[in-house]
């Protein structure tokens, strides 16, 4: 399953890549925003840095909401505060008596790295 699930992100990440090469802006549903896109620096005429690593905090996010049936900071404003508190490194929390996989919890709970290219 976990071989499976890699290759598949791996496919996966090669066709959006050759798709989406650059985005001069951030575009998505905040809570799915890697942090590390949120305090990303554009300069000019440069795209934001996507990449695997960003995508892969997205799917993580989308692990969470799968197993947790909510939508994640659902009681949270979008905003600068609600900004701030991810890329602080602030997630939500895995309902406790859940059978998570432990392969969700580490993908989603990952920290914000300083840079997003791999």
């Amino acid at each position: 399953m976990k071989e499976k699930l890699k290759s598949q992100i791996l496919v996966t990440s090669k066709f959006v890549d050759k798709q989406t090469k650059s985005h001069n802006s951030i575009f998505g549903i905040l809570p799915y925003i890697a942090p590390e896109l949120l305090s990303a620096k554009q300069k000019p005429n440069e795209p934001f840095p996507y990449s695997k690593a960003s995508d892969i905090y997205s799917l993580g996010v989308l692990f969470w909401e799968i197993v947790n049936c909510k939508i994640p900071f659902e009681n949270h404003p979008y905003g600068k505060t609600l900004i701030t508190s991810l890329i602080k490194g602030e997630r939500e929390k895995f309902i406790d008596n859940i059978n998570t996989p432990q392969e969700y919890r580490e993908i989603y709970e990952r920290k914000p790295r300083g840079k997003t290219r791999d």
